[in-house]
Order: structure tokens, then sequence, then C-alpha cells
């Protein structure tokens, strides 16, 4: 990956989200739903008059870091609308593993298909850091998506995007080696989170090492000791949580097992 051409992708419903640094939120006003859900890549397909229907049904909401909006199989009776701040989705075994799969931004709806499909939430949701959300109600939402066909396709689509850039990621993440596993974490948060700054690229979403073991499967000790040493080397800057890569051809070598 070259960082002087790097373009982080727009408005893209996918594993991850390009977000955007905005100095400052605009007041939570009716205005602020409308514009919130007409700028999503899902709700967007609604009419004129759907999305003003879906925000007046709409409410705000807000978490803090480290809140538990729901748990795996809740029952869906309403789904996430981000508008500031990121959520982990997370999945937990029966022996008790914790991983990570998804994290979405600003933009980005979550819980979307378990409304859809009735099935409940097949994936916990945990606040990243502070977010605001709004909750769009499940019936006000079921009742325009029924008869909305592109609405329906495209709802597929992302769908099917979700699904292979998970396999995606789990066969990036299938080598034993820990910097390997933590190269392509980085690399796939670089596709969507990243952004250039000064010398390097810069991540836009907080990890703490606990998340980045979250989402590697490997030990928290591993993961410290890893990248405190590429942070020796000189191959990532790390600032309150917020990674800075300065040697992307170097990641790049760890991800491929050089």
């Amino acid at each position: 990956m070259n960082l002087s051409t790097f373009k982080p992708e727009h408005k893209v419903e996918c594993l991850f989200l390009s977000v955007a640094a905005v100095p400052s939120v605009p007041p939570e006003t009716f205005e602020t739903k409308v514009e919130l859900i007409r700028e999503n890549a899902i709700l967007s397909l609604l009419g004129q008059e759907e999305i003003v229907h879906l925000a007046e049904e709409g409410r705000w909401a807000h978490y803090v870091k480290g809140d538990i909006i729901w748990l795996n199989g809740a029952e869906a009776e309403w789904f996430g609308l981000i508008r500031t701040g990121f959520v982990k989705m997370v999945k937990t075994s029966e022996q008790g593993k914790y991983a990570v799969l998804e994290i979405m931004g600003a933009g980005q709806t979550f819980g979307c298909l378990g409304v859809v499909e009735g099935s409940g939430c097949p994936l916990s949701a945990q606040c990243v850091t502070d977010v605001t959300l709004l909750k769009i109600p499940k019936q006000p939402f079921l009742v325009r998506y029924e008869g909305n066909q592109p609405l329906q396709r495209e709802m597929m689509k992302i769908s099917a995007r979700r699904f292979f850039a998970k396999l995606n990621l789990m066969a990036k993440l299938s080598s034993g080696r820990v910097d390997s596993r933590i190269a392509n974490v980085l690399l796939l948060l670089c596709e969507s989170y990243g952004r250039l700054c000064g010398q390097g690229l810069k991540i836009d979403v907080p990890l703490t090492r606990q998340d980045m073991s979250d989402f590697t499967g490997v030990t928290i000790e591993s993961a410290i000791r890893t990248l405190s040493a590429w942070q020796k080397q000189g191959i990532i800057r790390s600032d309150k949580s917020v990674i800075t890569i300065l040697k992307m051809d170097r990641i790049e070598e760890f991800a491929h097992g050089e």
C-alpha cells in the first residue's frame, strides 16, 4: 500500500467504514436525524417522505465507553445508526472466548439484519468510545422495508459483503504468527479508517491493546510486546490508543509472513 496514493473509501457499508475527522458536531435536532438517515448507504434508498417519518420515530441515545448496548441473542426491537463514536460487534463462544468481528463507525447501521430477519442479534454490541446514535424502531422500519425492493436488494448486497469480509478477516488471521495477525488487522483498519497525517497513516479509531488482542486472537501480552517492539523500531507510533503507521512496507512484510 503506497501512502502517497492511499485514498480512504467513503460512504461504504462494509466491514469497516471511513470516518472523516469532524471538528464540531451539530446539535441533535430533527433536521440532524433526517440528514443522518439520508446519508446512510441503506436508508438513503427510502423516499424523502419515508425518511422524514423514520426520523420522527427515531430517538437519540447516548452511551459511554465500555457500555454494552446489547448481548448476542437479544431480541432486536430497534437497530442503531451511529452519529458519533465507534461500536464493536463481538461474538462470545460457549467456552467464553471473546472475538471482535466488526467495528462500526459514524454513519453506519448495526443490528439492522436482526430486525429484518426477526432472529435476534447474532453479535453483542459494545462501545469502543463514547457513542451517540439514533435508535430506529423495528416496526416503522419494517413497514417501509417490505415494499421497497431496491432497499431489500441493497440489504442483501451489504450483508453478502460483510459476510465475505468476515471470511477474509478469518483467513488472514489463520496464521499462527502473532506479528502477521496484528499486521493484517492494521491493514484492514487502514483501508477504511486510514488518514494521511504527517509522516504516516493514522488509524482514526482508538484501540486498546485488549481490543487488538480480541481482534487478532493473540494474548494481550503478545499484542503489547509486538506493538511495543514496532514502536521502538519506528514502524508505528501509538498515542492514546491511536496508532499511526510510519513504515507501511514493514507492516505489509509482516502481514505476508516475511
